[in-house]
């Protein structure tokens, strides 16, 4: 029986990069941004319908920037990663019945990478507390104290009994205005995980997980695994899920001896949620976040509603 001809390709994978400033590497999910403003005054004149941000929350415009630049500057380094011939070692081996294609080594990751993604999730939750710090600030109409300052945070709790126990600390309760039946206290509680039937996936509870195993433990759990393979006379529509395969020595893909196919490869950058162990496309982990922050959960901290104009992503902020 003659060998078989298998051409695999390690494909310049969707799974990792998802760029949108400046229109690289994109995935159509999130809108493009191409506005480039150095200060809060010319971007109104820019985005008229920007007018909703508060004068005293105007730092949110350039924390979110920063966040997004550090996203930007990991996907950068994943791009390089990437690039052709890619981070997979494949190899074919022959059976007596088959050729495989066998995964054989993979290239290490970036370092920079673990650290990128935890920077960027660490400046999205500090933007979060620096935005309702300002607002108690402002609706007090003083600076807080320091035990009061200590006490500002947005939690993370597993259900509403828990997060009425933490609005009842008493360095809230001094001002109360966290207190449920206050206007900021029934925003936070609209931002809680316990509204969603799968707390655990919401962005917020991803958020606090990443951010205190960042602090507390280690750098983000990132890894390189395949993300997908397909076997390109089969149908499109129907990729084969390999993340069960296991990892150096597994078998890709086979087909028999004598036969011609084209097999295509597609590497994953993943994170692991520190609550739930499960892997997640880091790209996507932190793009999800991310919207969410700049979408949801800052509109309605501040002003109490999310059907606003979101704000942008990509503000150059290097420039006075």
């Amino acid at each position: 029986m003659g060998r078989a001809v298998i051409l695999y390709t390690v494909r310049s994978q969707e799974f990792a990069v998802v760029r949108r400033p400046r229109g690289r590497v994109l995935d159509s999910r999130y809108p493009r941004w191409y506005a480039t403003v150095a200060a809060r005054s010319t971007l109104r004149l820019v985005s008229p319908e920007m007018r909703w941000l508060p004068g005293h929350q105007d730092h949110v415009l350039y924390s979110l920037a920063h966040a997004d630049a550090t996203i930007d500057r990991m996907s950068r380094v994943l791009e390089t990663y990437l690039q052709d011939p890619g981070p997979l070692d494949l190899r074919s081996r022959l059976t007596s019945t088959t050729e495989e294609v066998v995964l054989v080594g993979v290239a290490p990751l970036p370092q920079a990478v673990p650290r990128l993604f935890a920077d960027a999730l660490n400046q999205l939750r500090n933007v979060l507390e620096h935005s309702l710090n300002a607002e108690l600030e402002q609706q007090l109409g003083r600076g807080l104290t320091l035990e009061e300052g200590r006490a500002v945070e947005v939690p993370a709790t597993g259900d509403e009994d828990a997060f009425n126990a933490w609005s009842r600390h008493k360095h809230r309760r001094s001002h109360g205005l966290m207190a449920r039946g206050s206007e900021i206290g029934e925003r936070l509680a609209r931002l809680q995980p316990w509204n969603r039937q799968e707390s655990d996936m919401h962005p917020l509870r991803r958020l606090v997980a990443h951010t205190n195993a960042a602090k507390h433990h280690a750098p983000s759990v990132t890894t390189v695994r395949v993300g997908r393979v397909m076997i390109d006379s089969a149908s499109r529509q129907l990729p084969s899920d390999v993340h069960d395969l296991g990892g150096i020595g597994a078998v890709l893909a086979s087909v028999p001896r004598g036969t011609r196919e084209q097999v295509s490869v597609w590497p994953e950058v993943a994170v692991r949620r520190p609550h739930t162990g499960e892997l997640r496309t880091l790209m996507w982990e932190v793009r999800e976040i991310e919207e969410w922050v700049r979408r949801i959960a800052i509109p309605i901290l501040i002003f109490g509603r999310s059907d606003l104009h979101a704000l942008p992503p990509h503000l150059d902020i290097n420039r006075g």
